[in-house]
């Protein structure tokens, strides 16, 4: 895959700005994210459980 200059520019600044945020910060941010995919696994179970349809169970969750 061919990765261009502006790839590269986005990943530099991305690396730039990790490796300025402290640990805890990372680990905020990591945990915030795990409590929101365990919530929206969640919902997605009781959505299954109800049998209803990805096209049913999503359009709430678009916004």
């Amino acid at each position: 895959m061919k990765i261009n200059n502006n790839t590269k520019t986005v990943e530099n600044k991305v690396e730039n700005k990790l490796n300025k945020m402290s640990q805890e910060k990372k680990d905020s941010i990591l945990a915030s994210f795990t409590e929101f995919q365990t919530y929206l696994g969640d919902k997605v179970s009781k959505g299954e459980k109800l049998r209803l349809s990805d096209n049913q169970v999503s359009p709430k969750y678009k916004k």
